[in-house]
């Protein structure tokens, strides 16, 4: 599994499923070409499944600033990544 925070430093950008005035789209993918957009901020969303115990997984992410900000301040995401035995 796998979820994203808010962008935070200065203004806060809230996560959307289209840019906007401090809103951003954040996305992700195992295989570079078919992206998954996150739905919400700090809700776990499926990366992949049936990952032996000892494997990998490759992933990849890509931003879409907002069409618009209140600020110019740096800011940091976090992303966090779950293992689930099944």
């Amino acid at each position: 599994n796998i979820k994203t925070s808010t962008a935070t430093g200065g203004t806060p950008w809230a996560i959307g499923a289209s840019a906007g005035s401090d809103i951003f789209v954040h996305e992700f993918s195992t295989n570079g070409t078919d992206w998954t957009t996150f739905t919400a901020a700090d809700s776990y969303q499926t990366l992949a499944t049936g990952i032996a115990a000892a494997g990998t997984k490759n992933m990849d992410f890509r931003i879409t600033a907002p069409t618009a900000s209140s600020d110019s301040q740096q800011k940091s995401i976090t992303v966090t990544v779950q293992a689930v035995a099944q």
